[in-house]
């Protein structure tokens, strides 16, 4: 014992001054007395091995993405616990294309090996990840890791697959067979995405999610205390869209070492060594480069697919510009935009730029976020546009330094955006977690929050309602990040300690320490402590304390709630405390344990609509390691009789993973006065007295609307302000200035831990009556009354709404890549020539014209594939959804006479909806993006198509209705007593290509046109309809003349239509005959055929006898009698004539 803590003593300076050159892996060498394994020190043991991965869709298809790697691993036993690990001869194939092995057989690999137990290993620091994981793939096959070799065992074993139940059983002597439910392993999962998470752990049976059904099976043979031979066997079946015989995205994975000679031990020069475990290293590659021609063309391809109508290739390309916008540096993408800009390259060049500006943000590289910052600095990006970027930046993928830097010239600016304080502090707070602990220290993060603390003015003291509003979101901005200069925690200090600062304020500044509570214990406890402070600012600081639970803090806060006074502060504390006692969160394990040790001392009252309250609503199933946690908080404040403010925080647990999904919350004051002073005893609408006064108020306020509304058809004057008005209100609301508290309200929301939105919320006595805010509507409605006379708009936006990579390893020590990426884009043509005031002025003389152009396109790939030397192969299906149709309209009304439609149609096709689904092989290389896809060929494959087109309509409107699809899939078993299907679940069966459209039957036609009259002349009106398709072939050409007439005894209509030559003749009536008390009705429908025959298609008779009954009947007339159709009835009424 004391040789071991004077050998501890030594190392402590090395340690403490860094890594140091070493020659031993293993902590300490304890073996057992009869060990189970003899290696001999000084000897290295030669071992072939070979790995194969399969990746295909079983059932669909038997094309297969194959990498096999193959070589030599020479075992040195360098001493009874450290051994290394030398590859030599590699080979490695990947769909028949050679990959470079160098970088496997550069460094030799120091691992610790007790007995066989591999517990850690000491890679060389210049060694890459995928060798890495290789060489630990090698190991986990010589790993055996219970007491003896003759006895059957269950243990968790750690290896290159994670930390899984393993189940040991002996063949035969020397012969084990060793079996595990992969789904079971922890320490499996590797992710790539935006959003945080916090590990935990549960005990429970699912520890990854279960997304794969994964098992994996080893045959070891021991000969003489020596691992003679080891394979492996892994499948792993993608469950969703898989069949239940097993079909679906599979990827087999075979990995095998064989003993074929032994010969001296090599020695191991020890540099620069790292330490860790045999579990797999998820981490990516790195981007690699693209050319910023790629970038161009890619932009340029764009603009061509927006000007030649293939809308549908824009979510694709779109993607691709994302993945080369990535690999950029910000001169390259410099570069690109300019010479976009300038070059006029294709009709469409403003769309194509826009969606350039939209890939930026989904890149959110650091190259192209400076060039974000650039742009934005020059004036170059609208306000709207800037929004949308300083929201992406809270969940960036690639933070870094460099780009933070660059974003220092947005909130230098005397006044910036709350939404860039807000967005631009997330960025940093990305930067933060990659830095990790060294947040706190780093100088450009500290240089970060001097700049931002500028914003705080003298320590948080406002001068006016702006400055407030700058004041708070700098505050919370400030909370976004996990460190801080000295100088601006000093600051933030001062502004929670000021009793002179507004309450909301100092609330802002306890969120700006949100995340570094465990430094601002003390402070939070000795405000808790005390009594005669704020009871908002006492419960915040007890929320801040508790976020670094100690058993120090616990006793704290006990002594508080023995001693507090105050019910607001005791009913919430102790609320809170009770909840996290009974919390089955198994984030909240550690807390829970110490909230346990802490007693009460007295009962608070609990009643939530009176007293502050935490409210926790939880579930978590352990056998499926899967919950959530919903905390809400309500707190009261002795000044009102309503809730100041309330919270609450949601919070999901998924397989070992906390995802602090969002909280919402907001602050309210000077409600209760306004509530009293329109609801109370001397309130407006008083006891009795509410419907009559608000008929009047409301009465009033339609008067001002249509007032307000037509002067919009006037010429533009100033409306005064009528001051006396507002006065007079103030005197009936009996509004005291000295003791009215205007409205304030506060608002945020949080999503995964980072603010991304506030907003906030101030009137005072000299805030906007109605008359004011009648205003300012009717100004906005003026302006957009006044655009709509001659509008053009041309959109083109896109955006990645799904970029996720999740990562499995394999035994053959390659990364199963999952990968789900989205794509959509929209593209919109608007024209109008519509004069409202005109038309609002004299309806009977207008016109209006309008063009609509809309596009719509949607891409979804997802790939299933193994990564070898930032080389990947696979299998992808790719689902593409169009929309594109579009035409002009243009409608007159002359003199209140006639009206004139017209239908442009520019296009022959106009597709509601295309679908296209399709499978493939894929190789892809990481470094610069460039993809092949070989489509899948479909096992015994059956095409069904169906489909047609609708005519009826076609003959009037020149248009017919079509859809039709076309599937390529396996067929069905059909013998009877067949196994089930294997084939999986569409997509993944074949492929799909289908379509919804509407065409035009004669590409000639340009559209509908439609011409109606009428005049009124001696009680008679006439009226004249054209209908015609111009353009078009065929004469589709119909005049519909009629009169209308109303006499005594007879009104009805009468019309003829001419068409194709062709006349026909209708004519529908009523003959009335009335009495004192009965009233008869004759309905009548006749008609005239070309042919000069005349039929009575209709008659029928319906007698009203006052007070009496109703007695009808129709009935087919004429030729049409044979139908043998008809109505009648008879009802009692009381109905009376007049």
């Amino acid at each position: 014992m004391e040789r071991h803590a004077a050998c501890l003593l030594f190392l402590l300076p090395g340690i403490l001054a860094g890594p140091l050159p070493r020659s031993t892996c293993a902590s300490e060498c304890l073996l057992p007395m009869n060990p189970k394994f003899s290696y001999e020190v000084g000897k290295a043991y030669v071992y072939n091995f070979q790995t194969t991965t399969e990746t295909a869709i079983t059932g669909t298809s038997k094309d297969v993405a194959i990498v096999t790697l193959s070589g030599v691993a020479t075992v040195n036993v360098l001493n009874p616990c450290d051994f290394s690990l030398q590859i030599s001869k590699t080979k490695v194939r990947a769909s028949n294309e050679k990959v470079d092995a160098g970088p496997l057989e550069k460094q030799p690999l120091l691992f610790s090996f007790r007995d066989g137990t591999i517990e850690k290993v000491c890679p060389n620091d210049e060694e890459v990840t995928w060798a890495l994981n290789i060489k630990k793939a090698v190991l986990s096959l010589l790993q055996h890791t219970p007491d003896g070799l003759k006895f059957a065992d269950s243990t968790i074993e750690t290896d290159v697959a994670g930390r899984c139940p393993t189940n040991y059983t002996i063949i035969e002597k020397g012969a084990i067979l060793k079996k595990r439910d992969l789904t079971l392993c922890s320490g499996r999962l590797g992710r790539f995405s935006a959003v945080p998470t916090v590990s935990y752990s549960a005990s429970a049976q699912t520890q990854t999610v279960p997304i794969f059904r994964a098992n994996s099976e080893c045959r070891m043979l021991v000969n003489k205390g020596v691992v003679e031979s080891s394979q492996c066997i892994e499948t792993h079946l993608l469950r969703p869209l898989s069949s239940v015989a097993g079909g679906g995205a599979q990827t087999k994975a075979v990995a095998s070492i064989s003993l074929q000679s032994t010969k001296k031990a090599s020695s191991f020069k020890a540099e620069n060594l790292n330490e860790e475990s045999l579990l797999f290293d998820s981490s990516l590659p790195d981007l690699g480069s693209a050319d910023r021609d790629l970038v161009y063309g890619l932009a340029k391809d764009i603009c061509k697919a927006l000007s030649s109508d293939q809308g549908e290739l824009i979510p694709g390309l779109f993607s691709h510009l994302v993945h080369a916008v990535r690999r950029c540096s910000v001169r390259d993408l410099r570069w690109a935009y300019d010479k976009l800009v300038a070059k006029k390259s294709c009709p469409q060049v403003e769309k194509a730029v826009s969606i350039f500006l939209d890939s930026l943000p989904n890149a959110g590289t650091p190259g192209a976020v400076t060039l974000m910052a650039l742009l934005i600095n020059e004036g170059k990006i609208s306000e709207a546009r800037q929004r949308t970027w300083f929201e992406h930046l809270h969940f960036t993928k690639y933070p870094a330094k460099e780009a933070l830097k660059s974003l220092y010239v947005i909130i230098d600016k005397p006044q910036p955006l709350t939404q860039a304080l807000i967005g631009v502090s997330g960025y940093a707070r990305k930067v933060c977690e990659s830095l990790g602990s060294e947040c706190a220290t780093d100088p450009e993060i500290q240089v970060f929050t001097v700049k931002m603390s500028k914003h705080l003015g003298n320590k948080c003291r406002a001068k006016d309602v702006i400055e407030e509003k700058k004041i708070l979101a700098t505050l919370k901005a400030l909370g976004n990040i996990g460190g801080a200069h000295k100088d601006v925690q000093n600051t933030i200090r001062d502004c929670i300690q000021d009793p002179s600062l507004p309450v909301q304020t100092r609330l802002a500044a306890f969120q700006a320490v949100r995340s570094r509570a465990c430094e601002t214990s003390d402070l939070l406890l000795s405000i808790l402590a005390n009594s005669n402070e704020n009871v908002e600012i006492r419960i915040a600081s007890y929320l801040g304390a508790v976020k670094c639970p100690t058993y120090s803090t616990m006793k704290k806060i006990q002594e508080v709630l023995q001693n507090e006074q105050i019910n607001q502060v005791g009913s919430f504390i102790q609320s809170h405390l009770d909840n996290l006692k009974s919390s089955s969160s198994p984030g909240k394990e550690e807390i829970r344990k110490m909230a346990r040790s802490v007693s009460h001392g007295r009962s608070f009252p609990f009643d939530f609509r009176k007293f502050s309250r935490n409210l926790e609503f939880d579930y978590f199933c352990t056998e499926n390691n899967a919950g959530w946690d919903a905390d809400l908080n309500i707190i009261y404040s002795p000044e009102s009789y309503l809730p100041r403010s309330a919270s609450m925080n949601f919070t999901l647990d998924l397989f070992g993973q906390s995802m602090n999904l969002f909280e919402i919350g907001g602050r309210f004051e000077g409600l209760e006065y306004l509530i009293e002073s329109y609801f109370g005893p001397e309130g407006i609408y008083r006891a009795n007295e509410v419907l009559p006064t608000a008929q009047e108020r409301f009465g009033n306020l339609n008067e001002k609307f249509w007032s307000r509304f037509n002067s919009l058809l006037r010429p533009k004057r100033a409306a005064p302000v009528n001051k006396a008005e507002i006065e007079a209100l103030g005197k009936v609301m009996n509004l005291d200035k000295t003791f009215y508290n205007p409205p304030k309200g506060d608002f945020f929301l949080r999503l995964f831990g980072a603010e991304v939105a506030t907003y906030s919320y101030r009137r005072g006595l000299d805030a906007p009556d109605a008359d004011i805010i009648f205003d300012q509507i009717f100004r906005v409605l003026g302006n957009l009354i006044d655009g709509a006379k001659n509008q053009q708009v041309e959109i083109a936006r896109s955006v990645m709404f799904l970029d996720r990579i999740s990562t499995f390893p394999t035994i053959a020590g390659l990364p199963l890549r999952l990968a789900l990426n989205g794509t959509a884009s929209l593209a919109l043509d608007f024209e109008s020539q519509i004069d409202v005031k005109a038309i609002l002025r004299d309806p009977k003389t207008a016109s209006l014209g309008l063009t609509i152009i809309p596009m719509a396109s949607t891409e979804i790939s997802a790939s299933m594939g193994v990564e070898v030397n930032n080389l990947r192969y696979g299998v992808k299906t790719i689902l593409n959804l169009h929309s594109s149709r579009g035409g002009g309209m243009k409608a007159s009304w002359h003199q209140g006479k006639s009206f004139e439609f017209k239908l442009d149609l520019p296009k022959t096709k106009m597709s509601l909806v295309d679908a296209k689904s399709s499978l493939y092989v894929f190789s892809q290389n990481i470094d610069d993006g460039s993809e092949k896809l070989q489509k899948m060929n479909v096992l015994n494959s059956v095409e069904y198509k169906r489909g047609g087109c609708v005519e009826s309509a076609s003959s009037l409107l020149g248009l017919r209705y079509c859809r039709q699809y076309a599937m390529l899939v396996p067929p069905a078993p059909t013998a009877v007593g067949a196994i089930k299907d294997i084939t999986p679940v569409f997509p993944l069966s074949g492929h799909f290509d289908g379509s919804i459209y509407i065409e035009k039957t004669e590409p000639s036609m340009t559209g509908i046109h439609v011409i109606a009259k009428g005049s009124n002349n001696g009680g008679k009106t006439s009226f004249e309809i054209i209908f015609d398709t111009p353009g078009s072939q065929t004469d589709r050409k119909i005049v519909f003349t009629g009169i209308g007439f109303n006499t005594q005894s007879r009104y009805g209509i009468e019309g003829k239509a001419q068409l194709s030559g062709k006349s026909y003749e209708a004519k529908v009536y009523t003959d009335m005959a009335q009495s004192s008390s009965r009233l008869t009705v004759s309905p009548v429908i006749e008609y005239t055929l070309p042919n000069g025959k005349k039929d009575v298609l209709v008659t029928g008779r319906v007698v009203i006898e006052e007070g009496k009954k109703i007695t009808f009947e129709v009935a087919p007339s004429g030729s049409w009698k044979k139908l043998e159709l008809g109505a009648s009835g008879k009802y009692s009424v009381i109905l009376y004539l007049r």
